[in-house]
């Protein structure tokens, strides 16, 4: 269908995101050098945060990947293929049944859906905010993993 098509567009859109502007800005982001101190910023109380709109935008990148796992499970059909017979060749063909995908969704790629899922960019906002930054930028390298 349009949808599903369109969302898997943007889901590869956002997976090359992650792996170019993301890993670009793990490496050149200003405050991630050994000794920029945001623990001692906390110490001495200069600990301000403010949010960038690159840094709410990959937010909403994990929370669509946290929806996409939701989408998979009650929206998407999947496709499998069928037993093969003797003689016949096997068949694809898409199933919408909800218990079904649930069942072959969670034997195959739920766990590694889950895990990749993980929202890091609002655990790395949260250290940043509790002036625990310098743990932040280290959980941010996680995020190619995706």
């Amino acid at each position: 269908s349009w949808f599903i098509n369109m969302w898997t567009i943007v889901y590869m859109a956002l997976i090359l995101h992650i792996t170019t502007v993301g890993l670009f800005n793990i490496a050149f982001r200003e405050g991630i050098t050994a000794g920029s101190g945001a623990v001692e910023r906390a110490a001495t109380g200069d600990c301000t945060v403010s949010f960038s709109a690159e840094q709410w935008f990959d937010a909403g990148v994990d929370l669509f990947f946290i929806v996409d796992i939701f989408c998979r499970l009650l929206v998407f059909g999947q496709i499998v293929e069928t037993k093969q017979e003797k003689g016949r060749q096997s068949k694809m063909e898409v199933v919408v049944d909800p218990e079904q995908v649930l069942r072959n969704y969670a034997s195959k790629s739920l766990l590694v859906d889950l895990v990749t899922a993980t929202p890091i960019q609002w655990i790395s906002m949260a250290l940043e905010a509790a002036c625990l930054s310098d743990n932040a930028a280290a959980l941010l390298l996680a995020r190619c993993l995706r």
